[in-house]
């Protein structure tokens, strides 16, 4: 399925199974995904929204 048009060129997506999701979300503590524009982009997503910017 090819999403581009609705998201854009500068979106990426990414797919996995729900288990390894899991996994991969267990194990973040201390990487990249804790930081700068990715906690801006957490906030955006647990607040119900995508960032706008």
């Amino acid at each position: 399925m090819n999403v581009r048009r609705q998201l854009g060129d500068d979106v990426m997506t990414f797919a996995t199974p729900y288990r390894l999701f899991r996994d991969i979300e267990d194990s973040v503590d201390g990487c990249f995904l804790e930081i700068g524009i990715w906690k801006k982009f957490e906030k955006s997503w647990n607040d119900g929204r995508m960032m706008a910017d």
